[in-house]
């Protein structure tokens, strides 16, 4: 499915690649998100989300991690989710210039389904011109998170609602079966 994926966003970028301005591209994903008050506030700015410190075994939330370093690969990282947050914000400036396509703008698991001629899409939500980026960054958070029908010792693909309540779950399944040939 990974393939089938890739293969589309090359189509894309081919037939309708361009440079555009952040603020031109669909907010949901970046814009939204990062804005004071958006989605990384109430994510990762709230008290009441915490980690525990592997040392110590005390809560900690998300917002008052900084000053601690993280091993990636033995490599040490300085943490300080606030300062991530506020770097990120001056980083993607709504004028910013950005390589951008129309795609279908959330390439998560419960959104393609797998198709007799590749990757079949669903919910066109956030659908337009999306930067490749974003795109390519969600694609690699979902293969992080072992997302796209990996399967685990069971031999059971792993299971993900197809539709959103209010959102027509019944199109969707016609959509799913129509690009499977069924």
């Amino acid at each position: 499915m990974i393939d089938a994926v890739c293969d589309d966003l090359i189509a894309a970028a081919t037939a309708t690649g361009r440079t555009t301005a952040l603020s031109a591209c669909v907010p949901a994903l970046c814009a939204d998100r990062i804005r004071p008050g958006g989605r990384l506030d109430a994510w990762y700015q709230d008290h009441s989300l915490t980690s525990t410190d592997t040392h110590t075994g005390e809560r900690t939330p998300l917002c008052a991690l900084t000053g601690y370093t993280v091993s990636v690969n033995d490599t040490p990282f300085l943490l300080d989710v606030p300062a991530a947050i506020n770097a990120a914000r001056s980083a993607l400036h709504p004028d910013d210039q950005w390589a951008s396509a129309i795609t279908q703008g959330d390439p998560t698991e419960p959104n393609i389904a797998a198709g007799a001629a590749g990757a079949c899409w669903l919910d066109f939500e956030h659908a337009g011109r999306n930067t490749l980026a974003g795109e390519i960054a969600n694609l690699h958070v979902l293969m992080l998170r072992r997302g796209f029908c990996v399967r685990r010792a069971t031999g059971r693909r792993r299971s993900g609602a197809v539709g959103r309540a209010g959102r027509g779950a019944a199109s969707v399944a016609a959509r799913a079966r129509q690009c499977s040939g069924r």
